[in-house]
């Protein structure tokens, strides 16, 4: 009888009641919500280690990195797109 009391004890503090369920989340903003993970080829990981700057975050380079990116390719489209030779 005292596990079954036991085991109905800690099944009901898993299971979220409905004023959990409807609670605000508490703490701060999410500063970063978009998660991506990536498939890298072998030694980028040592290549990026190697040009980080003392204290900086791997992670702060890759957002960097791929914000000047899409800037860069932002600013191409906004030029004149150059004509291109079609395939036949």
């Amino acid at each position: 009888m005292h596990t079954l009391l036991s085991t109905i004890r800690a099944y009901e503090m898993m299971t979220p009641s409905a004023d959990v369920a409807i609670r605000p989340r508490m703490g701060r903003k999410l500063r970063w919500p978009e998660r991506v993970m990536a498939k890298l080829a072998a030694g980028t990981l040592e290549r990026i280690a190697a040009v980080l700057e003392k204290g900086e975050e791997r992670t702060a380079f890759l957002r960097e990195a791929i914000e000047r990116e899409i800037e860069r390719r932002e600013a191409a489209g906004r030029r004149k797109p150059e004509k291109r030779k079609h395939r036949r």
